[in-house]
């Protein structure tokens, strides 16, 4: 959906990255933090120094600290002021849901032998209502502005969380998805930490229309599949002029120049 040549890259001819990608390393970390932080209910200095160690073990296992320079804002001590400033602004709406699950694997029927599998950040309940919500936490260099919180409501990421917790929870009320945006900032900025909570809503009309789009895209990719089967790199570029153009005005992936 991002981008056909993209997909034509990663996946047909299978081309990846040679370096890790300090980004998905550092958001897989404040993952493993948040991820750990849901699990309980209490939050004892203990439990908070337990799961600010998973997060920042796991940066250290790909970046040492010779690296912190070249990776700012995104290093080892932001983890700690990243997860402190989330704790105290988040605490007050947070404490009225119940954690029902984290880091959830899923995979979800789109049509006959046709599945889609993600993992869910969060899916809790609300005390009061026992509405239920689904959480997804992105780490980012900025915060969103209004074209951007606007692009939520069009996510696929979303649409497919909301299918797959409305057919797991039939008898509850599946209320949104909510986007946890984390802003990391510099250590001489005086700014805390870029905190943003996005809450997404669908009607059942709207996710029956995300299916059917899903429900194509399978089969394009499929077609796709079957017209290139074992691609050599010549005729992958003559594929590549005529089938899956590029689109300069927006070849850019969170921000970024999109690293194909």
């Amino acid at each position: 959906m991002r981008c056909p040549r993209r997909f034509f890259y990663r996946y047909h001819l299978g081309w990846k990255p040679d370096s890790t990608s300090h980004h998905l390393v550092w958001g897989e970390a404040l993952h493993r933090i948040l991820g750990a932080w849901f699990s309980y209910d209490y939050t004892c200095d203990d439990h908070i120094a337990a799961c600010l160690q998973l997060g920042q073990e796991y940066y250290r296992e790909h970046f040492g600290p010779e690296d912190d320079e070249a990776n700012l804002p995104k290093t080892y001590a932001a983890l700690e002021t990243c997860f402190a400033d989330y704790r105290r602004l988040n605490a007050a709406e947070d404490d009225q849901y119940t954690t029902l699950a984290v880091e959830i694997g899923f995979k979800l029927e789109i049509d006959l032998g046709v599945w889609l599998t993600g993992r869910m950040d969060r899916i809790a309940q609300e005390r009061e209502t026992g509405d239920l919500i689904v959480q997804d936490h992105k780490s980012a260099s900025k915060l969103p502005d209004q074209k951007g919180i606007n692009q939520y409501q069009l996510s696929p990421q979303a649409a497919t969380y909301l299918t797959a917790l409305k057919r797991k929870y039939p008898e509850h009320h599946v209320r949104e998805f909510q986007v946890d945006v984390i802003v990391p900032r510099i250590p001489t900025s005086k700014l805390t930490t870029g905190l943003q909570r996005i809450a997404v809503q669908l009607s059942d009309e709207q996710l029956e229309l995300w299916r059917e789009e899903t429900r194509l895209l399978e089969k394009e990719i499929s077609f796709s599949r079957m017209q290139f089967p074992g691609i050599n790199r010549p005729m992958a570029e003559s594929v590549l002029m005529y089938n899956f153009r590029r689109n300069p005005t927006s070849c850019y992936d969170y921000a970024t120049l999109c690293s194909y």
